[in-house]
């Protein structure tokens, strides 16, 4: 008989896995819901944990499960105890934004210049953080400089009672939902699974993350990425073992894959508006830091040109959620046919269908105007927008790089390009939405990506769940 309940325990625990997920920052969770319920509908317990309970995030069709509960873990260090580790890894991060593999990407050099001239409390880090491109070393040097760091990270000490916090949830797997950015707890939840003998899976959350946030110098045992672009900045940039990184789309388009069909269902598409529509996607503040002079610039390019199209076309102007929206708070549309309108006033499924065509500068909204069918247009927009040319994540998506954003190297000829989509010319549809796709679902466009997720997570949780130990529960709980 004892032979029997070991079998059935193994069983049980394989069937349910015990999983602590720890997002960083905790709002990514509500992003990603249909991962988790994904999850749980295939017998998974989920353990939520966060600094404080009043930050712990459980998606709203989850809250009263009764294998879902939240939990609090010591993930950050007091003020008190984190300067010197802090600081240390800010140089790291500094190190590894002076690697070859991130020449393309002189703004997230500065940034991580900027980070550690703060930290120092440098009275002129603003004025002299620029100044790190004039930095040139070796290759080697910066090699073994990157080597060296890393070979300290090892022996840094966890966060105080982390690891005894973690190995009293007993869990199978460790999932971490990150945008990969500084001082983040990702490198200590990493090492305390390590050290316990428990797997952990890191999912990358957005398409900039593994170019312009922070290294990982602690290697999860999988890293899940959208695509193979994503895979080799993994490999390239971050030094991660080939075989631990799986490409698995962007499971956070799932939701618009469906609002976009339902929005078509539903076009009520104006018969009586004349004229073609321009949507204009607004980007973040680290993109352009006043993006409303360059849309009044944008616009005048527009309606001084000789083709008709151009200067009456109706211009809708959709500006970035968050601190991004501030810039447009005072800014007044120029003429009857321009309209402002805040992301809180439709669903950007809604307009996009009812464009004809999208400008954006470098903003991932770009790739919900793919998957929506509509033709992407930038242009270069010079020193006002060092966000754009300075990100790796850029290039990413222009048609030179097998994309499908249609570049402008200045404004003039954008507006020849505009001029050329709205006279029916210069646009291949099926092929622009087949390569959007492409970048956020590798695995077939059909293929929801929140189940592949799933798949790989639990195929982890797995490997080591017939080793714990039985008879465990689950309480619901929001703290």
């Amino acid at each position: 008989m004892a032979d029997v309940a070991s079998v059935r325990s193994h069983l049980r625990l394989i069937d349910r896995p015990r999983m602590v997920v720890i997002s960083w920052p905790p709002a990514l969770v509500s992003t990603l819901p249909d991962v988790f319920v994904e999850l749980v509908d295939r017998g998974a317990e989920l353990v939520f944990a966060a600094k404080r309970s009043e930050r712990i995030r459980i998606p709203h069709s989850l809250d009263a499960h009764r294998r879902v509960r939240g939990c609090v873990l010591p993930l950050r260090r007091g003020r008190a105890n984190r300067g010197g580790i802090e600081l240390f890894r800010f140089l790291c991060d500094l190190g590894w934004a002076l690697t070859p593999a991130l020449d393309d990407a002189p703004l997230t050099r500065r940034r991580a210049a900027r980070q550690v001239l703060k930290l120092l409390n440098h009275p002129d880090a603003d004025k002299l953080a620029p100044r790190v491109g004039d930095v040139e070393l070796p290759p080697r040097v910066i090699q073994s400089l990157n080597a060296a760091l890393s070979d300290v990270e090892r022996m840094l000490p966890t966060v105080p009672g982390l690891e005894d916090a973690i190995a009293g949830l007993d869990p199978d797997a460790i999932f971490l939902l990150s945008r990969c950015g500084r001082n983040g707890p990702e490198r200590d939840v990493i090492k305390v699974a390590r050290r316990l003998g428990i797997p952990s899976a890191l999912l990358v959350w957005s398409w900039d993350n593994l170019s312009s946030k922070a290294v990982l110098n602690e290697h999860p045992d999988r890293v899940l990425v959208w695509n193979e672009v994503q895979a080799t900045e993994a490999v390239e940039m971050h030094g991660v073992p080939r075989e631990r990184v799986s490409v698995v789309g962007a499971a956070k388009f799932d939701p618009f894959f469906e609002q976009v069909e339902v929005e078509r269902r539903a076009d009520c598409h104006s018969s009586s508006r004349t004229g073609p529509t321009i949507l204009y996607l607004a980007s973040s503040r680290a993109v352009v830091k006043n993006e409303a002079a360059m849309v009044d610039r944008w616009l005048a390019a527009l309606r001084s040109t000789d083709d008709p199209r151009l200067r009456e076309a109706r211009v809708v102007v959709r500006p970035h959620p968050g601190e991004a929206t501030k810039t447009f708070e005072s800014w007044k549309p120029p003429d009857d046919r321009v309209v402002l309108a805040k992301p809180q006033d439709a669903p950007l499924a809604r307009a996009l269908i009812d464009s004809d065509v999208v400008v954006a500068l470098n903003t991932s909204a770009e790739l919900e105007a793919g998957i929506a069918g509509r033709p992407v247009v930038t242009f270069r927009a010079g020193p006002e927008a060092q966000g754009q040319e300075g990100s790796a994540h850029f290039h990413y998506l222009l048609e030179a790089n097998g994309g499908f954003v249609m570049d402008a190297p200045d404004l003039n000829a954008h507006v020849r390009r505009l001029a050329a989509l709205l006279g029916g010319g210069g646009s291949d549809r099926v092929e622009l939405v087949r390569s959007a796709q492409r970048f956020v679902r590798p695995q077939g466009i059909t293929r929801p990506v929140a189940p592949i997720v799933a798949s790989e997570v639990l195929e982890l949780a797995a490997q080591s769940a017939g080793s714990r130990q039985s008879g465990r529960t689950v309480g619901s709980s929001s703290g």
